[in-house]
């Protein structure tokens, strides 16, 4: 309408902790104290149910972050926060736990085993130019005493999340898995009881050394022995003693042999 405006009624909502806003209503004729009274009551009405809305999306928001912090507490795998020098500003009980208090004030980039900190740093260079989360890949750590820890990591830069205001790094914990693969892959290749190689590894190094000889002109020897009336050993003094004899055998002709060269078992 264009007709001019002659009364203007205010009603303030205003909540317990703060003032929300107004309600205006306009009017082109004296306003009645029922249009008053019933946009105060309006008013009032709406400042409770605002601010009963935002105290119950704080108590989510509470509920949320103890939530999540208690998974945090609580999870195995690793959650490191660092800054554009590699400096943890945050790092998870598990972090703590896995790669000790060292995590705090020393740089992640050199908890990292040497040949493998290109890896993690192209990680950290691609994470700040691409949206989302890099990765995974594998990285070795080192923890306070000198272990080796493998981590397949993700990392997420959030840099300018006000809460965060950092590069998330995410770890799982893949040592176990790795050590279960090492262990497989030594039992396929050496014998169980000496430790020595197994036939499978001995022929695959005589094939090596035959290549090699045909480049470097090598000479290239194998010897083959026995242990001399060994049958007789097991039978009279028994198998536990035999085996002793055997592992015996096979430390003191590893221990005689040039690195270069390979003790099999292949009985």
């Amino acid at each position: 309408t264009t007709a001019p405006v002659e009364w203007l009624v205010v009603a303030p909502i205003v909540a317990p902790s703060q003032e929300l806003g107004c309600i205006f209503v306009t009017a082109f004729g004296v306003p009645d104290e029922l249009l008053i009274e019933g946009l105060a009551s309006l008013s009032t009405d709406l400042a409770l149910a605002l601010d009963a809305a935002a105290l119950t999306e704080q108590i989510h928001r509470q509920r949320s972050q103890r939530r999540f912090q208690a998974l945090v507490e609580n999870s195995t795998d690793l959650v490191v926060v660092f800054d554009a020098d590699t400096v943890p500003t945050f790092a998870s009980p598990s972090a703590e736990r896995k790669l000790g208090p060292t995590t705090q004030g020393t740089r992640i980039i050199d908890l990292v085993e040497p040949a493998d900190r290109s890896t993690l740093r192209s990680l950290i260079d691609t994470a700040q130019y691409a949206p989302g989360a890099v990765g995974p890949a594998e990285v070795r750590f080192t923890d306070e005493s000198g272990k080796t820890l493998w981590l397949e990591v993700v990392l997420t830069d959030l840099t300018e999340e006000s809460e965060v205001g950092g590069i998330v790094l995410n770890g799982h914990d893949l040592t176990s898995r790795k050590e279960l693969e090492e262990s497989l892959r030594h039992q396929a290749l050496h014998d169980s009881l000496t430790g020595l190689a197994n036939r499978f590894l001995f022929q695959q190094r005589v094939n090596h050394a035959i290549v090699r000889r045909a480049t470097l002109q090598d000479v290239v020897g194998v010897l083959y022995f026995d242990l001399d009336d060994f049958k007789t050993v097991n039978e009279s003094l028994g198998h536990p003693l035999g085996d002793k004899l055997l592992k015996l055998v096979a430390e003191r002709l590893a221990g005689a042999l040039h690195s270069a060269d390979t003790a099999a078992r292949l009985g």
